[in-house]
């Protein structure tokens, strides 16, 4: 009764070399598909990809566009450092720079697996236009041009009654 147990239960298992993780399959293991906040030119941010071999070779690309390489550490990440110029362009870890435009950036990492297998990692942000700085909002009008208009026809008036006033005493 237990060896027909057995044998059902060991019948129910995936074929060994069809599972993911075993070496020359790809693996999305560790920080797959990462969400980072948004970002606008000028600014940087730094990300983490994981599940690469430790001390193996990270390949990071924009686009299909070699972004440049790092290293895995020891539990098998790597932090990167990305940065976004005001004119457009991202660096990795001060690598190549690569154009990017307002939108949707998606930074693949790519390397060998802590399996042996092909890690894919990705680091998916958006570029955002600068929001103006200029302080309070301006909810009124210009009035300066009225006053000082108001206070000349004020100094003219009083000119006017003074020069009447001499004019009569005379």
């Amino acid at each position: 009764m237990v060896g027909v147990a057995s044998i059902g239960i060991l019948g129910l298992q995936g074929a060994a070399g069809a599972d993911s993780g075993y070496p020359g399959t790809t693996t999305t293991v560790g920080s797959a598909n990462q969400t980072g906040p948004s970002q606008t030119p000028g600014s940087s941010f730094s990300g983490t990809v994981c599940g690469f071999a430790p001390g193996s070779t990270v390949t990071f690309s924009v686009g299909g566009a070699s972004a440049g390489t790092a290293t895995a550490g020891s539990n098998g990440c790597d932090t990167f450092t990305g940065a976004v110029s005001n004119a457009l362009s991202l660096t990795i870890n001060g690598g190549t720079p690569i154009p990017v435009t307002l939108g949707t950036v998606v930074i693949t990492a790519s390397g060998t697996s802590s399996t042996g297998g092909t890690q894919s990692s990705t680091y998916t942000f958006q570029v955002v236009k600068t929001a103006a700085a200029t302080g309070l909002a301006f909810t009124g009008a210009d009035i300066m041009a009225m006053v000082g208009g108001g206070l000349a026809l004020i100094a003219l008036g009083y000119l006017v009654v003074a020069f009447a006033r001499r004019r009569r005493t005379a």
